[in-house]
């Protein structure tokens, strides 16, 4: 990454001359420098007269030759871990069943218990009073319930960014007589290198500055391990997301202002607004996308395009060149413990060392691991006197997705001679992100259903015309019925809602067209069986006329079947009286 084009210069604070330099293994010269400027590139020329007033007043030899030192700046970075929370966007879902006087209401409870156990709520919603079905005028009211049972699945894990940390990394050339050398020193893996055989560089930290890198808070911004990587998001959006109480939603519904589909509407469509993106830039705009922050393995890097804080250095250069000095300790690791890696979060592994040397040790630590766990930052240098004991503790970061163990190389070196060394091997378990905690559930996303395998959501089906879940059971919804097609596909078509694909069944408890109570009085009620309102005089008054009007129709009908029995009795009896005159007449005759 290019910073800057200008050039500054290179500040020496002090030079000190030793006999012999145990990494150079050879008289050498020390010089103690900073990188004041905050350009890409700077250059310290420096003549023999120069280096020489920079002596200590104890250093008898001087310098014989000028030479110049250059440093390109090469990258400069603000980084920021996450550290993974126990907070979570959810997927909620739901079932409901409707109770007649809350008759059922225990086994509902238990089975949303049982099906659920992580997490569930359950609890009565809206409720509506109704008279039973009855000729008779509604005496007592029956209540009806919609009772529900609530669940969630985490759908991302949210992640706090932490406080940034630099890191830089340049090109160091050195240049006497007509001859260069260069090297290559950055904050993370090479905080002290060699140049060629003839100098020895090392980064001794930073001189402080006014300016520090950008903070994550006072951006607004977090993090969210979502589809299996993590994302920057707006923090005010996940506040707003954790205000949302799904189960007071719920239990609201009750009122009859809400319902439960608008519930999870409302759930969802802040979910989203969370896990939409956003970009944390160097600058408080989202125009100079050169500074736009990438997540990196766990961790927040973001370019800085110019230098935040300035490295100090020590320069150990042949004295045939210049020169160095390294003061002596042997580090001895004499133990190592660490703790589980749960992906998301930081594990800890503390090093304890132990100076075996004659004199005071100045030791650095590195710690190399196989993939996929970093070291997120290296531990402070330690000073430790002859006989002593210090503890190093290293922070590593991994992701995986599945439960891994790996190993990991410790060296623990003097600064002034890296051969002076220990190095010791440990093992360290990674574990996963676990997204769901029930091995073998499933549930529907969209238009698949997921199967949890190994703590994470698995596609295991996709379905032509979406999910749905049936008694607790996800599962592919079947094609809808088409009306006019000349076939009666049940539920969705009956006699009523496609007359021209079904035809009426007597017997079904539903009365259909051409079903009447007098063709079929197992599906359609009586016509004065009418359920009034309560207090409806005027609908009680129709029920009475209804029974008048048909007990008027029996009345009519049997005083008609009489009288037509009384004229067929009265013919008969004519006839045959007619058939005795008849014969006396004749016999008169």
């Amino acid at each position: 990454m290019v910073v800057a084009t200008a050039v500054s210069v290179l500040s020496i604070s002090r030079v000190d001359f030793v006999s012999y330099d145990s990494i150079l293994k050879k008289k050498a010269w020390i010089i103690y420098f900073s990188y004041d400027g905050a350009d890409q590139r700077i250059v310290g020329t420096f003549s023999s007269d120069e280096l020489n007033k920079k002596r200590s007043p104890d250093v008898g030899e001087k310098v014989k030759y000028d030479f110049q030192i250059s440093m390109s700046l090469d990258e400069f970075t603000c980084e920021y871990p996450i550290q993974a929370q126990d907070e979570y966007v959810w997927d909620y879902d739901y079932q409901t069943k409707t109770l007649l006087l809350d008759v059922g209401a225990k086994e509902f409870i238990e089975e949303c218990e049982s099906n659920h156990p992580d997490w569930n709520k359950w609890g009565k919603g809206r409720c509506i009073e109704m008279c039973p079905p009855h000729p008779l005028p509604c005496i007592t009211m029956e209540t009806l319930c919609d009772w529900y049972c609530l669940w969630r699945t985490p759908k991302a894990r949210y992640g706090r960014i932490l406080d940034p940390r630099t890191h830089f990394s340049a090109t160091v050339s050195l240049s006497s007589r007509g001859e260069t050398k260069k090297a290559t020193i950055n904050s993370h893996t090479a905080r002290s290198v060699s140049i060629d055989d003839t100098a020895h560089i090392s980064w001794q930290g930073y001189l402080g500055t006014d300016e520090d890198c950008p903070t994550a808070q006072a951006r607004g911004i977090s993090a969210m391990f979502y589809n299996n990587k993590w994302i920057l998001i707006d923090s005010d959006k996940y506040d707003d997301y954790k205000n949302f109480d799904m189960a007071q939603c719920f239990r609201d519904t009750a009122t009859g202002r809400i319902t439960f589909d608008e519930c999870i509407s409302e759930h969802d469509s802040l979910a989203n607004k969370v896990l939409t993106p956003v970009r944390f830039n160097y600058y408080f705009s989202d125009i100079d996308e050169g500074s736009t922050a990438r997540v990196e393995n766990g961790v927040v890097v973001m370019d800085v395009p110019k230098l935040l804080k300035f490295p100090t250095f020590i320069l150990r250069v042949d004295a045939d060149w210049l020169g160095v000095v390294v003061p002596k300790g042997r580090p001895k690791i004499v133990d190592i413990a660490t703790n589980p890696i749960k992906t998301g979060t930081e594990g800890i592994m503390a090093i304890e060392i132990k100076n075996i040397g004659d004199g005071v040790g100045t030791f650095d630590v590195s710690v190399v691991c196989d993939d996929p766990i970093q070291v997120v930052e290296s531990p402070p240098r330690l000073t430790v006197g002859v006989g002593d004991t210090q503890k190093a503790y290293i922070r590593l970061y991994a992701e995986t997705e599945e439960e891994i163990t790996r190993e990991c190389t410790i060296t623990v070196y003097e600064v002034e001679d890296p051969t002076l060394k220990d190095v010791a091997k440990t093992f360290v378990e990674v574990k996963p992100i676990v997204m769901c905690f029930i091995e073998g559930q499933r549930r529907c996303n969209g238009n698949v259903i997921e199967e949890c395998k190994n703590g994470k959501w698995v596609t295991v089906v996709t379905c032509e015309y979406g999910c749905e879940v049936v008694d607790g059971v996800p599962q592919c919804k079947k094609p809808r019925a088409r009306c006019g097609n000349r076939i009666c596909e049940p539920p969705e078509e009956n006699a009523i809602t496609c007359p021209i694909d079904c035809q009426p069944i007597c017997g079904n408890k539903v009365c259909e067209p051409g079903e009447t109570y007098s063709n079929c009085p197992q599906d359609c009620k009586h016509p004065c069986q009418i359920t009034c309102p309560p207090f409806d005089i005027n609908c009680y008054n129709r029920i009475i006329q209804c029974w008048i009007s048909e007990i008027t129709k029996s009345i009519t009908l049997a005083l008609t079947l009489l009288g037509i029995i009384t004229i067929v009795g009265l013919t008969a009896y004519f006839v045959i009286k007619s058939r005795g005159w008849y014969e006396e007449w004749k016999k008169k005759i």
